[in-house]
């Protein structure tokens, strides 16, 4: 059943428990990235922190690799498998998916170390290596009970990894590298791991019988099938977001142009992906709108939601361009510079990497994964392409270039094969972003930090009186969002 708020419809009811409780956790994220920010790459300094992200890079992509669609696996099958009512069909679908994932991560740590070995003996040390391998095993298993709590809806626990991987991250790595060096930070990543993946397995405890820890392939093949194509999604996104630091390398030889590239995205990717998760936490809205034949109403949201996201973006546009230099050269210092400048570069691919995100969105509610699919592989192609004609000249600038412009080529993908929505979208999308450039024009005045905390202060302030007498801020339909992400008090069977 919707109701009418600001002009917009919303949902009186919805499968999720706590859907503004799971935006609050993603968003807590930020504290702990900004202290990591503050004092890891600064601790290390720029070839040891360039030598770690690299390391971990590594991790990311191998897991990416196994992943198997899992996530997407467990949120279409589990459901259906509680409303069957036989509760041990799920314990056999939980225990035979991490029976699977204990065999395919220890193999694929194995064929990972022999690479490793191979390409890095003469830069790290074997105890390193075997370390790098340890924590994609125990990451990958840790990723069942994840995704499990995903498929069984609870949506508060599944966003508070991101929050508590840092906050625990954040400590131990100050620790540990302090003691053993590059050793130490990565054995951090492990504790960090384990932890994370004991606390899941225990929240997910009655979904996993020692009874039913076998393969059995042919009972598993229609979930993967089913995740295949997501799979390969999620694998490329990783390849994409990762291999930046490891093509740097490759390139450059230089660990301080990874570490400075490193710095820049990771904030970049923290921010799109907390984007993509507030635009996903939708999907159960937008998929009641769909079921109840209401395209014109999904297409009103769509308009809203990303304008909105316009606005916040211009904003953090107006305020990095304006401060963001001085407090990059206060935290980190001259060792650190070329931050700002490859920063300021990712910035510009924030604004085309939302329609992107639009475009995963309406893939997953029009049943369309294909489409989501060829905008990831095209973007990931610019990528290399771009990567590897500009890194030997700009170095981390040329990545964080050919990074922009693949996020560019993805928005474009997106709006050629969504176009009967995305196009809809655009106009108030650019006029939300066009209104920015007049409180940019600050720039010129800029004269010190303290100075410039003003300048930032008055262009925000210029920008928003701009968007109420222009009508594109509209107060009723900021409530009806607050609305959607308020929490709803319908109870679940088993959701505890």
């Amino acid at each position: 059943m919707l109701e009418t708020r600001g002009g917009l419809k919303r949902p009186t009811k919805t499968i999720t428990k706590s859907l503004s409780l799971a935006v609050l956790y993603k968003l807590a994220q930020y504290p702990f990235l900004v202290l990591f920010v503050l004092f890891v790459p600064r601790l290390m300094g720029p070839e040891f922190y360039g030598q770690y992200a690299l390391l971990i890079s590594i991790v990311v992509i191998t897991t990416s690799l196994i992943d198997l669609g899992l996530t997407e696996i467990c949120a279409r099958f589990i459901p259906e498998l509680r409303v069957s009512g036989e509760s041990q069909l799920l314990v056999r679908f939980s225990s035979q998916i991490l029976s699977l994932k204990i065999v395919v991560s220890f193999f694929t740590s194995l064929v990972l170390f022999a690479v490793v070995y191979w390409a890095y003996s003469d830069r790290f040390p074997l105890p390193l290596l075997l370390m790098v391998s340890a924590v994609i095993v125990v990451t990958d298993i840790g990723s069942v009970p994840y995704a499990i709590i995903f498929g069984l809806n609870r949506l508060d626990y599944y966003a508070l990894r991101d929050p508590l991987r840092r906050l625990l991250s954040l400590g131990l790595i100050i620790i540990l590298f302090n003691s053993f060096g590059l050793l130490g930070a990565m054995i951090s990543a492990l504790v960090v791991e384990g932890s994370l993946a004991a606390l899941y397995f225990y929240w997910s405890k009655q979904y996993f019988h020692r009874n039913e820890y076998t393969i059995n392939l042919g009972s598993l093949k229609p979930y993967l099938q089913f995740g295949f194509l997501f799979y390969i999604c999620w694998w490329l996104i990783n390849l994409w977001q990762r291999s930046g630091n490891i093509l740097i390398e490759y390139i450059t030889n230089d660990p301080r142009q990874v570490a400075l590239f490193d710095v820049a995205n990771q904030s970049f990717v923290v921010l799109m992906t907390t984007t993509l998760f507030v635009v996903a936490s939708l999907i159960p809205f937008f998929t009641e709108l769909s079921l109840a034949g209401d395209r014109r109403e999904i297409e009103k949201w769509c308009i809203t939601v990303i304008k909105y996201i316009g606005i916040g973006f211009t904003i953090i546009l107006i305020s990095f361009f304006t401060v963001g230099e001085d407090l990059i050269g206060l935290i980190f210092g001259n060792k650190y510079d070329g931050i700002f400048a490859n920063t300021i570069v990712l910035m510009f691919g924030i604004f085309p990497m939302a329609v992107a995100q639009l475009g995963y969105t309406l893939s997953v509610i029009m049943k369309e994964p294909r489409k989501y699919f060829y905008c990831i592989l095209s973007a990931f192609i610019v990528f290399i392409l771009c990567a590897l004609l500009l890194i030997p000249k700009y170095k981390a600038l040329g990545c964080s270039m050919a990074m922009s412009i693949s996020y560019a080529i993805m928005a474009i993908t997106a709006c050629m094969l969504f176009k009967e929505t995305i196009w809809l979208c655009l106009p108030r999308y650019v006029l939300s972003m066009a209104l920015g450039v007049i409180p940019l024009s600050v720039l010129f005045l800029r004269d010190g930090l303290a100075i410039n905390i003003a300048l930032v202060t008055g262009g925000v302030v210029i920008y928003l009186l701009m968007l109420i007498f222009t009508q594109v801020l509209n107060m009723g339909e900021l409530k009806a969002i607050v609305n959607v992400f308020r929490p709803v008090t319908v109870k679940l069977e088993n959701n505890s």
